[in-house]
Formats: C-alpha cells, structure tokens, sequence
C-alpha cells in the first residue's frame, strides 16, 4: 500500500474521526454543494489549500479536474483495513492544508509504514518537485513485494 498525504483511518474510524485533535482543513468552509451531499472545493479557493506550491498551469488543471464527492465518504466507518496486514508506505507532505501532517504523521507510523517526507509539499506533493522521489518510493514498494 502506498499512500501520498492520505487518510489511513482504522476498522471503525471515518475520514473525520481519524483526524479528530488535528488541525482541520479550511477547505472545509469553501465547499460548493452540487447536489447536497456532493460537494467539491470552490474552485477560486482549490490552489490555496490543495496545490499551493503548483504553477498556476498545472494547479488549473488540477483544479479543472476536481468531481464532487460524496460527503458520505468523509462520514462512513471504514470497514476492515489493509494496512494491518500488508506492508505500508507513505509520503508526507509537509505543507498540506487539506490533511495535517502531524495526523499524516499519526497515521504512518500506526500502519508502520516506511516513510518519505517531502517537506514543502502541498496536498498534491506527488505532482510537484517531488514526483521522482515520489516514483521511487512506489519503486521502493514494488521491489519489497514483488514475489
């Protein structure tokens, strides 16, 4: 498993909970809902907290490419979790505004997860200067569980 500033919640945990004494995402006041319960970002406040440290180029298209998401996905219980029995690894990024990287933090190091910090990345760390160590962390993955 490889996560990239993801939420890794435990049986039981909801993307919410899991965050729960961590710092929340001002994102979270910008939301357009397109019809109630999905909802997506407003797209003139998307680059400030998803991909701060992108081009305005490619933090557009980004931002063109945002779909509504279901809030129920941020409210359901996980069910049984992977992480528990397969090995993990996960990129934190350092300057995310959607996911706090102290709870990145948290939930790396309860999967046990190999880490890789990428400490001025956004949310989107996989699509800026990082993306080769990004790759070769996934290359990284790969090679310890190829069988």
């Amino acid at each position: 498993l490889v996560y990239t500033a993801g939420l890794v919640p435990d049986e039981g945990e909801t993307a919410f909970s899991v965050q729960d004494g961590y710092r929340q995402s001002e994102a979270l006041n910008h939301l357009i809902f397109d019809p109630f319960p999905f909802a997506f970002i407003d797209p003139a406040f998307f680059p400030q907290f998803f991909c701060q440290d992108l081009s305005p180029k490619k933090a557009a298209e980004l931002n063109a490419g945002q779909r509504a998401t279901g809030l129920g996905a941020l409210t359901e219980p996980s069910g049984p979790v992977a992480w528990k029995t397969l090995p993990s690894w996960y990129a934190i990024s350092g300057q995310d505004l959607i996911i706090d990287p102290a709870a990145q933090e948290f939930m790396s190091a309860r999967a046990g997860a190999t880490v890789v910090r990428f400490d001025d990345a956004s949310h989107a760390g996989a699509y800026t200067h990082y993306v080769s160590r990004f790759v070769k962390l996934i290359e990284e993955a790969v090679a310890a569980t190829a069988g």
